[in-house]
């Protein structure tokens, strides 16, 4: 590293060598030693967000604009030749924490964007790997979509066909194709250019922005991004608008589709996910409510390794759309609204895993029933939402657990996965991937060491009689000469209100890595 100025001059030489930046006087080296002083200087830092933020302020000052000349006015050119700079200060500080304490001494040329997953990406003639990275330099995806994380909390997905450039700073240019960009509420910003337009990205937001030759059409779905054309001032682009033409204006519904991003990722996940789970040697019962479109009332099992089963039956619950764009999930939002299958398979040896989605209404009734076997007889199993938000797993003259109170919440998707190992005796229940505690309850039921085993069981509600509650009305005369009852009350305090996706039964005690992989691969 070569030495820098002193403090008191150190303000001077960084306004120098971005005004050189500007007109073009700046080499590779005069970045690096920039970029290398900015990681390693707060105060440095410090002076170069200062110089930026005041040229922005004076940009929009007509009287100021006429003295550029001076010296400590930073030109918005010179933003635009030092975008890419700023992407190399936010991704080089932020990687260091992530990689190495040393990267401050780090050499330039080797930042790179990590990939956080392909699928079926093909660029420069090669398949892309998970977790791999794409180096500085011009790259061409040729197929498939790719997720790539130039820094903690961002996310770029570009869509094939695209042309872009990665630069030995870490900054991005998108020469032809389309890119998404997400950011968390604890992101740093990210500078993007395409064409004669500069993009800066907030935290919280997510925008897209496609380019075909000067054509430039960029929209943003949540949060807000800035432009600037040119030389001209930075503005504004909100969420629900679209810049087009150079003109700011309110965006349509096709946009939300064009430009997805989160919905068309998670989608992607989602199907690999599936292709996964419908082959896992240890999944014996499989419902992945795949197409909300179709209306039928009989469910295979999707579990190839599964047993053969008769198909699940749905008695009233609807098929809306599910927690990702395109797939289904089924309502429960009347009185014995669900599922009845069966998974006659006892768990001896290994215990069981139940995994669902759920999002639910409320949990106004005192048993919300998720998972249950019908009736509660020696080893049936129950999985429950009591009305204090606990997750209550039961297994009948075996074991009884609940989780804390506010275990679960409504009006948001969760992933829910309880375990029991029979030969320890032992429980486990994780929410979205993280282990919550359980604790032992005494449900006045005594143990007997019951083998555990589904047997039929339904979904969504815990009745003996949900079949014939919906093919044989209330007030029936039935054959024996007696009437058939109305709902029953326990049925009715124990159904399910709120949408179930996904259900997963396996044969044996997932580990937390392999339940938080389900969770991040399939989360929406």
């Amino acid at each position: 590293m070569k030495s820098f100025p002193t403090p008191e001059h150190r303000r001077r030489w960084i306004e120098n060598l971005l005004l050189d930046l500007r007109e073009g006087r700046a080499g590779d080296e005069d970045v690096s030693n920039l970029r290398e002083l900015l990681l390693d200087d707060p105060d440095a830092r410090r002076d170069y967000i200062r110089a930026n933020q005041l040229d922005c302020l004076l940009q929009s000052v007509p009287a100021v604009q006429q003295r550029q000349k001076r010296r400590w006015i930073l030109p918005t050119a010179a933003l635009g030749a030092a975008a890419v700079l700023t992407v190399a200060l936010v991704v080089g500080n932020r990687t260091g924490d992530r990689h190495s304490p040393d990267t401050a001494n780090a050499d330039p040329a080797s930042v790179s964007f990590e990939i956080g997953e392909s699928f079926n990406a093909v660029a420069d003639g090669s398949e892309l790997a998970d977790a791999g990275e794409l180096g500085p330099g011009e790259h061409s995806l040729q197929s498939g979509l790719v997720e790539l994380k130039p820094a903690p909390g961002i996310t770029l997905v570009i869509e094939a066909p695209s042309r872009f450039s990665i630069s030995h700073t870490g900054g991005l240019k998108l020469h032809q194709g389309r890119v998404w960009f997400e950011s968390t509420a604890n992101a740093g910003p990210l500078r993007l250019t395409v064409a004669d337009t500069r993009f800066r990205g907030f935290p919280a937001t997510q925008f897209g922005v496609s380019a075909d030759g000067d054509a430039v059409v960029a929209h943003v779905l949540d949060g807000k991004t800035s432009f600037a054309i040119n030389e001209a001032a930075e503005q504004a682009l909100k969420g629900g608008f679209r810049l087009r033409a150079g003109i700011v204006e309110l965006a349509d519904e096709k946009d939300f589709d064009a430009y997805a991003a989160t919905a068309e990722i998670a989608r992607r996940r989602w199907e690999v996910h599936f292709k996964r789970m419908v082959s896992h040697p240890d999944l014996a019962f499989y419902l992945p409510f795949t197409d909300y479109r179709s209306q039928g009332k009989v469910l295979p099992n999707e579990a190839i390794n599964g047993p053969e089963l008769p198909k699940s039956v749905v008695y009233g619950a609807s098929r809306v759309s599910g927690r990702i764009e395109g797939k289904g999930c089924l309502l429960f939002d009347r009185p014995n609204d669900a599922v009845e299958a069966r998974l006659d398979e006892p768990f001896e040896s290994r215990g069981f895993t139940i995994a669902l989605w759920l999002n639910a209404s409320h949990f106004s009734n005192r048993i919300n029933s998720l998972v249950t076997s019908i009736g509660w007889e020696h080893g049936d199993i129950h999985l429950q939402v009591t009305e204090e938000r606990r997750v209550a797993l039961g297994i009948h003259e075996a074991a009884a657990f609940q989780s804390p109170r506010g275990t679960v919440s409504s009006g948001r998707w969760q992933f829910i996965a309880a375990t029991y190992d029979p030969a320890s005796g032992k429980a486990a229940l994780f929410v979205d991937g993280r282990s919550i505690t359980l604790s032992l309850r005494d449900n006045g039921i005594p143990r007997r060491g019951a083998t555990p085993n589904f047997g039929d069981f339904q979904i969504g509600s815990w009745s003996e009689m949900t079949r014939a509650s919906y093919e044989t009305p209330p007030g029936t005369s039935l054959a024996d000469g007696s009437t058939r009852p109305t709902i029953s009350r326990l049925s009715q305090r124990r159904r399910f209100e709120g949408r179930i996706d996904e259900v997963l039964v396996f044969r044996r005690v997932l580990n937390s890595d392999e339940l938080a992989r389900i969770y991040e691969e399939s989360k929406p």
